[in-house]
């Protein structure tokens, strides 16, 4: 994020304003046309109070936490595919 700060002041003139900075790229120097959407950082709670989960092959491992995946629309569940290193888990 870039902001316009002028030493000696204690806000940025401009904190409205928000751009991101690439190699070589100036059309994106101040985006404000777009909506800005900030996710926080997910947290997963442990699988079990040891934190290792025994399962059933074939059985679902259900994941809790917080901030895991922007809001779905009408509160649908979202399913995903873990992997293990790049393998799918079975």
């Amino acid at each position: 994020l870039t902001t316009e700060y002028r030493l000696g002041l204690d806000a940025v003139e401009r904190p409205d304003e928000f751009g991101f900075i690439f190699n070589n790229v100036q059309s994106l120097l101040i985006y404000n046309d777009t909506k800005f959407i900030y996710y926080p950082n997910p947290t997963f709670e442990l699988l079990s109070p040891t934190g290792v989960l025994d399962q059933k092959p074939g059985s679902p491992i259900i994941l809790k936490g917080k901030n895991l995946c922007p809001p779905a629309s009408g509160g649908a569940k979202l399913n995903y595919t873990v992997l293990i290193g790049e393998t799918p888990c079975a």
